[in-house]
């Protein structure tokens, strides 16, 4: 688009040619910066409400593990759940592995995530310490990160049904 006008000042006519390919490029990119940016914070304000979710039933499930804990419906038990988080370090993590997160119940601690690094998650599929290997990286589930929470939570309630069953199964209250 060109805009021409006459200068008497100059006694000629000034066209402008409107803006640059740059320019356009440039408020291209802002624009679609800003697209995204308002998409990341949808995101954000969608995980921020399951966050309270997650934290909700996550309490309530740690309160019921320890009740039965005490009240001794079982002893010292572990479930755990397939992986359900494969994400890469950070910068100051392994290059060469990929950390694995996978949610669990232990009769001991409630709900927890299990954090690996993968070459030590597939060492421990071919061994026979099933338990020391997973008890030593275990992390209460309230002290993860909320995005971390979100998604393990969603595997707690099968978890949950497994430890369950094996109290009911145990033939303790009969």
């Amino acid at each position: 688009m060109t805009n021409c006008f006459y200068s008497p000042l100059l006694n000629q006519l000034i066209c402008d040619k409107g803006p640059s390919a740059s320019v356009l490029q440039d408020i291209a990119a802002a624009e679609q910066l800003q697209t995204l940016a308002e998409k990341l914070d949808e995101i954000c304000d969608r995980v921020s409400g399951q966050v309270d979710a997650a934290d909700k039933a996550i309490g309530a499930a740690d309160i019921a593990i320890r009740r039965a804990h005490q009240l001794g419906l079982y002893h010292h038990q572990l479930v755990i759940g397939p992986v359900a988080i494969s994400r890469l370090y950070g910068p100051d993590g392994p290059p060469e592995c990929v950390e694995l997160t996978q949610a669990a119940v232990t009769t001991d601690l409630g709900c927890v995530a299990v954090v690996w690094c993968s070459d030590d998650y597939e060492e421990w599929l071919d061994s026979d310490e099933l338990y020391d290997a997973v008890s030593k990286r275990c992390v209460p589930l309230c002290d993860c990160g909320p995005a971390v929470r979100v998604r393990l939570a969603r595997e707690i309630p099968g978890l949950l049904r497994s430890l369950l069953w094996g109290v009911e199964k145990s033939r303790i209250l009969t």
